[in-house]
């Protein structure tokens, strides 16, 4: 069971290394993410928006806030992805996304 210093509203950025707190916290993300008990127990990657991530040189993520703690904590962040030269696109299928509200 998470902890309430774990992460609840994650944001996602794309392409500006230059970005602050203030832009994180008022900038509208990429892709912005609540996460559930169950994706903070689980193994099985949250997938994100595949036609918002397919020209990223640099990615930031802002953890907006958390289950109710004084301070986040974060014990892991696996990102997964290939350079786009290799994706094919008539290998593409899409996945459903339980992330989308």
């Amino acid at each position: 069971e998470p902890g309430e210093s774990a992460p609840k509203s994650v944001k996602l950025f794309i392409n500006n290394i230059s970005m602050g707190f203030g832009e994180a916290e008022s900038d509208a993300p990429v892709q912005q993410l609540e996460l559930t008990d169950a994706d903070l127990t689980s193994d099985k990657p949250i997938p994100l928006r595949f036609v918002k991530f397919q020209n990223v040189s640099s990615i930031a993520i802002f953890f907006e806030d958390n289950c109710g703690g004084e301070v986040t904590k974060v014990q892991r962040i696996e990102l997964f992805g290939q350079p786009s030269q290799k994706m094919d696109m008539k290998d593409w299928k899409p996945v459903k996304d339980e992330h989308d509200h």
